[in-house]
């Protein structure tokens, strides 16, 4: 946008991701396709900025077309030019939905709120359950509220089969709220604790105080 003013900009992204875009400024469009349909869109654009997770080389569809390619190798949400911060932009609606979940839940603005993701969608950038659940309770019985952000409520019920006692302490998020929804609790919260994943990079976006969990691990 600095260097070509008046720039159209579309994000293509997998389907049911298009929402984590929503309200950004810098972009025109967000459109969500199975990867194997973006070839058939590539000729609309005059240039490309691949944010596939793949390194440069590696197999991009875009790649060896005739059209200018820019590879970018990166995890993003959406950059600002001009500071090259992630930029997630939450709408007030969001922020009214997430108060009055907290509000029915009886949590006040002093609570100390935090948010621990049990899990990320991938084995391989997630940490234990057993682990996440301890640090749950453990968290719960120090006195903090605790969000639970989970995928569905199948993992919370876990929580209760596995014998932690604090199942009632803690607001759990499955099934409950979208992942917007779930965005601005987090914004919300005095401290996150995430895997690598989506809510790790919106909890950074959002400039919350955050400990990202990156990598497999035993988690002793």
């Amino acid at each position: 946008h600095e260097r070509y003013p008046g720039i159209e900009v579309t994000v293509h992204t997998e389907p049911g991701k298009e929402c984590i875009l929503w309200y950004n400024p810098m972009i025109t469009q967000i459109v969500g396709y199975p990867p194997q349909h973006l070839s058939l869109h590539y000729e609309q654009f005059d240039v490309v900025y691949d944010f596939e997770t793949l390194p440069p080389g590696e197999g991009s569809m875009f790649e060896h077309r005739d059209l200018d390619y820019v590879k970018v190798y990166c995890d993003y949400i959406g950059v600002a030019p001009s500071t090259y911060t992630p930029v997630y932009v939450i709408h007030s609606s969001e922020i009214q939905q997430a108060d009055f979940w907290l509000d029915v839940h009886g949590v006040d603005v002093d609570d100390r709120l935090v948010a621990v993701q049990v899990k990320a969608s991938s084995s391989l950038r997630t940490w234990p359950r057993s682990s996440a659940f301890a640090l749950i309770s453990k968290l719960a019985r120090s006195g903090h509220v605790v969000v639970g952000i989970t995928d569905w409520p199948g993992e919370e019920e876990q929580f209760r089969r596995d014998g932690w006692k604090e199942y009632d302490r803690v607001l759990w998020t499955g099934g409950r709220l979208g992942i917007r929804q779930v965005a601005a609790v987090v914004n919300r919260a005095h401290l996150a604790i995430l895997p690598d994943s989506a809510f790790c990079l919106i909890a950074g976006a959002l400039g919350v105080p955050m400990i990202g969990l990156f990598g497999a691990f035993d988690g002793a």
